[in-house]
Order: C-alpha cells, then structure tokens, then sequence
C-alpha cells in the first residue's frame, strides 16, 4: 500500500466519522469552533471559550437581536451556558463546561443555543432563567434536524471508542437550515448588509458538496454562529407555499386547473404579441 493510498484512506475515515457526527473527529466542527475563538479572543495562544470570551460572544450576540419595537432578548446567558450540556453524561462533555469555559467538546451546544437566542431571544432569556435552556436547544435540533435517521446514531453507541451523545448526532440539512434562516430574520439585524451569506454558502463552508448532503449541527449551526458575530445578513429563500400563493394571486383565482392555467398563459403570450 502506498503513502498516497494510505493517506486517502485515512481522511475517508476521518470524513466517515465526522459525518457520523462525533465532534472531537469532526474537522467541519473544529474548524468552526477555532473561527469563532479567534473571532472573540483574536490572537489567544489556546483555542478556548473561557468565561472572558463567553461574555464577549453574549454581549455581541445581544446586539444583533431587536424586536419590532424594543430592544428584547437582555439577559445575562453567560452564567447559563452549563444549561446546555445537563444531559452530558460522559467525562468529555463533563469536562466541556469548567470555570464557565466552553471547549470544542461543547461548542455544537452552545452554537446550536446562541442560534436559538437569536431566532428567539426572549423565548431563550425565560427558558435559561428557568433553567430549560438545554431542553429548548434539544426541540430545536430536533425541528431542524435532517431526519435521515440511517445516518444517526442511537444514545451511547460506540464510534471507535468514542459515544455519540446529545447534540453529537444531530445532522442539517440545507432544508432545516432554510428554517434556521428564516427565523433568524425575524429578530436578527445585521451591521453589513453586503454579500449576504446563503444557507449554500453556509453547507459549502462545512464541507456538504451538493443539496442533499447533511453534516454536523455543531458546524453548520457554528458557521452560521460565526457569521452573526460578525454582522453579516443572511438571505433566505421564501417557503414553498409562497411561490404557490403568488402563483395564483397572479392567475387570479384559487379554484383553477392546469389546462386552464395553460390556456390563460397562452392568452397573455397572443396579447403581448398583439
């Protein structure tokens, strides 16, 4: 076997696992946790959340969060952050949150929190002061996960070794991300609203090579984390049922059919020829 073949084999395997979704084999999550440590703490000599830079990424995040008519969503999240891994029974994840640190080990849980307060900064700022800021990012993984449940893991099976927990298996897709984006929108103000990241931009970033694709919650959902901390917009494409709405508000009638949307269209088309 040559170096060259060895070396494919080797990212396969590296590749296989982070798709399987375990987070310390995950380059897609690494690479996002270090974006956005560097983003907060810029020249720190050990990639780490400590508590310095948790309070820096919340209050950042606090300002890219408005409601329609009042500042909403103020609350201190940094004393919360243990919330998102209570049901972390393993000693890496019991290790993710030390001193009110978060290392990569717990990063796909607090990305997938902080994308959570921005689509829904009070709904988070009442479940973290009763203490439910876990539970409200487990339902939210779970409306967006990809649901290609060949692809996950069950709780505490064995991948080389290392269990697949929690936020650790969970997968998106660009469909749940769509999702992630259009509620985003609702509270999220940007301060550069030039090149717009796309929920494509977003799964090339982490590695997905074509619509179908999934991959880790902790790295898309961190890409996207890492976007916002920088300010930038995000665009989303409307919900199916926008086009089919706008369709027939242009047809004029909700009660029509193909033939006669065909013969409409044919209608129009000798009347511009006219």
């Amino acid at each position: 076997m040559t170096s060259f073949t060895k070396t494919l084999l080797v990212f396969s395997a590296l590749t296989s696992w982070c798709a399987l979704g375990s987070v310390s084999a995950c380059p897609a999550v690494d690479e996002a946790y270090g974006a956005v440590v560097n983003l907060v703490r810029p020249g720190q000599q050990h990639l780490l959340l400590d508590e310095e830079s948790l309070v820096a990424l919340f209050n950042t995040l606090e300002n890219r969060v408005q409601c329609e008519e009042v500042p909403c969503g103020k609350c201190n999240l940094s004393n919360a952050v243990h919330q998102l891994l209570h049901n972390h029974s393993d000693h890496r994840q019991a290790g993710a949150v030390k001193n009110r640190a978060i290392d990569a080990a717990g990063f796909s849980a607090l990305a997938a929190g902080c994308v959570l307060y921005l689509s829904s900064p009070d709904k988070v700022c009442a479940a973290a002061g009763q203490g439910r800021w876990g539970e409200e990012v487990e339902r939210f993984l779970h409306e967006i996960a990809s649901g290609n449940s060949h692809e996950h893991h069950h709780e505490g099976e064995e991948v080389d070794g290392e269990s697949c927990h929690g936020h650790e298996h969970q997968h998106v897709g660009l469909g749940g991300l769509e999702s992630v984006f259009r509620e985003l929108l609702k509270h999220y103000e940007p301060s550069e609203i030039e090149n717009c990241m796309t929920t494509s931009d977003i799964m090339s970033e982490v590695g997905a090579s074509s619509a179908e694709q999934t991959q880790a919650a902790g790295a898309v959902l961190g890409r996207v984390l890492y976007h916002a901390l920088r300010g930038q917009c995000f665009q989303s494409l409307p919900e199916e049922s926008f086009f089919l709405d706008d369709i027939m508000h242009r047809l004029g009638s909700e009660n029509f059919t193909i033939e006669g949307s065909q013969k409409k269209l044919k209608l129009n088309n000798k009347k511009k020829k006219v």
